[in-house]
């Protein structure tokens, strides 16, 4: 989700892939700054590199994955939540479980 922002970001900033590669590790924090201090070069030298190398690190696992796509099927509509709210959070806990409309037929 997170890499999602960063990546609508630099795109909106038309950044190229090596703007892209100088700008991410300065707003990487915490797990994810120590991971990109620990990559040998080599795993840096492309955008395309360094974005597979991240979502791989940082993909939820599939129990992550199954237990995000339990809330799916359990959100009920609030008695108070319109039609449009529900409809949007339901499209917002499928978005996090990565699940499309595909799966759902």
């Amino acid at each position: 989700m997170w890499f999602s922002s960063f990546e609508k970001y630099v795109n909106f900033r038309s950044m190229s892939d090596e703007h892209k590669l100088a700008f991410l590790p300065a707003v990487l924090k915490d797990a994810a700054s120590d991971w990109f201090d620990m990559l040998p070069g080599e795993a840096w030298s492309s955008w395309e590199q360094l974005r597979t190398k991240f979502k791989e690190r940082f993909q939820d696992s599939d129990v992550i994955r199954w237990q995000k796509a339990s809330k799916l099927w359990g959100h009920d509509q609030g008695q108070h939540e319109s039609v449009d709210a529900y409809v949007t959070a339901l499209q917002k806990i499928a978005k996090s479980a990565d699940v499309h409309d595909d799966m759902l037929r």
